[in-house]
């Protein structure tokens, strides 16, 4: 039977560079305070489709514009993960079956005001474009 040797130092040199890699790595994810939607996807492990239809139509979605650009502010999409995942755990346990209580509600309520929206309302709903296109399919 034939036993392995192992080089302490190479090994723990190994050990040691992974360590430095990984404590890099969770300084980096410290101190990002915006994503862009690349960084999203990757912080997700979504694609970006799949983010468009599960999270962008919803109103509470963090989700800020710049020009023509998402940014996405890492703080408040935590919060708001952690939100999401409790309840689509407490219902149908698929992201992709899942629509938040009162986003019907909300939907017809604001149905008939979109066109005559004022700058307040359309905070509340920052992707207009989408809102529409989704109200249509109504």
């Amino acid at each position: 039977m034939k036993l392995m040797e192992i080089n302490e130092s190479v090994l723990n040199d190994y050990i040691e560079e992974l360590v430095d890699e990984r404590m890099k790595k969770i300084k980096k994810e410290r101190t990002v305070y915006f994503l862009n939607t690349k960084q999203l996807e990757e912080y997700l492990g979504m694609s970006w489709p799949t983010i468009t239809k599960v999270f962008l139509d919803d109103p509470a979605f963090p989700v800020l514009r710049k020009g023509k650009h998402y940014i996405f502010n890492k703080k408040e999409l935590d919060e708001y993960l952690d939100e999401y995942c409790e309840e689509v755990k407490n219902s149908t346990g698929d992201i992709l079956k899942y629509r938040r209580k009162g986003w019907t509600d909300w939907i017809e309520k604001k149905k008939g005001s979109l066109n005559a929206a004022t700058s307040s309302d359309l905070c509340l709903c920052p992707l207009r474009k989408e809102f529409k296109k989704w109200t249509k399919k109504l």
